[in-house]
C-alpha cells in the first residue's frame, strides 16, 4: 500500500473557491497571499522539493485551483521536473487563465454535480454554465483529456442518466461516488447507483468524509481501506492513470 502512496501526491493550492454550492461555505473563506508568496518563493529558489515531496503525479486541487494566482508557475515547475499533473477544477475560470495552464497539464478531473444550465447554476449559485461549455471546447481542441467527477446526492440522483449522457457526448470518463457511512441515499438510490458498475468508462467509487479544508465535492478516502480499494474501482483508476485520491 505504502508503494502506491509514494506514486502521487495531493497539492492543495487553495481553500477557496468561486462557487458556491449548496451546504458548502468555502467561497465565504478569506483569500491568503501567504501560501502563493511561499510556492514562488520555493519555485524561484529550486528549493520546491524540500519541503514537498518528489512523486511521479500531482493531484492540483483546491477549492477551486483556479482562484490561486500562481497556479501557472507551479504546473510549469512541476512539468518541468518531469511530473504529470492532474487538476481537479470546475472549470468556470476565464479562458485565458484556463490556456495559461494547459500547457503543463496531463489530464483535467472536472466537477459535474448537474447537467444542465437551470439545475448546475441552482446549485452552484455563481457559476456560469456556457464557461464552461465554451472551455470544454477549448479543452477539445487541444486533444486534453477529460474526466468528470459527480458526488451523488439525493438531490442529484435523478439527473445520473443526464449526467451520464453529458459526459458520452463529451468522449470523457465519469467518476461517480458516494460515502456509504453519511449518506442520505435510499435504499432503492444506492441500488439504482449501483447499475452503473456495469456501464463503460463509469467509475463507481465509495468514499470518506472530506477534510474541512477541502472542496467537499471531491472524491476522498478511496484507498484507505487497502482490501476494499484493491477490489474497487479507485484501484482499476490508479492502476490507468497512477494517481487517485487518499
Amino acid at each position: 500500500m505504502s508503494d502506491w502512496l509514494n506514486v502521487f501526491y495531493n497539492l492543495q493550492v487553495t481553500e477557496t473557491c468561486n462557487l458556491r454550492c449548496l451546504g458548502c461555505t468555502l467561497w465565504n473563506r478569506d483569500v491568503s497571499g501567504d501560501l502563493e508568496e511561499s510556492l514562488r518563493n520555493l519555485i524561484y529558489n529550486d528549493t520546491f522539493f524540500s519541503i514537498y515531496p518528489r512523486r511521479k503525479i500531482y493531484n492540483i486541487i483546491g477549492g477551486e485551483p483556479s482562484n490561486f494566482r500562481a497556479l501557472p508557475d507551479v504546473l510549469s515547475y512541476l512539468k518541468n521536473n518531469s511530473i504529470k499533473n492532474y487538476l481537479w477544477t470546475n472549470l468556470t475560470m476565464d479562458s485565458e487563465n484556463l490556456m495559461e495552464c494547459l500547457p503543463f497539464v496531463n489530464r483535467l478531473f472536472v466537477y459535474l454535480p448537474f447537467p444542465s444550465k437551470e439545475s448546475y447554476e441552482n446549485f452552484t449559485g455563481e457559476a456560469s454554465y456556457e464557461t464552461i461549455l465554451y472551455n470544454l471546447q477549448i479543452l477539445k481542441k487541444r486533444k486534453i483529456p477529460v474526466s468528470f467527477y459527480c458526488p451523488v446526492t439525493p438531490e442529484n440522483i435523478s439527473w445520473l442518466p443526464d449526467i451520464y449522457e453529458f459526459a458520452y457526448q463529451n468522449k470523457a470518463e465519469l467518476i461517480l461516488y458516494w460515502n456509504p457511512k453519511r449518506s442520505t441515499l435510499s435504499k432503492e438510490s444506492v441500488q439504482f447507483l449501483k447499475r452503473y458498475k456495469r456501464v463503460k468508462n463509469v467509475w463507481l467509487i465509495k468514499t470518506k468524509p472530506v477534510p474541512d479544508t477541502y472542496c467537499p465535492g471531491l472524491p476522498y478516502g478511496p484507498m484507505s481501506d487497502s482490501l476494499a480499494f484493491l477490489r474497487g474501482a479507485a484501484h482499476q483508476l490508479f492502476l490507468k492513470y497512477g494517481g487517485i485520491f487518499v
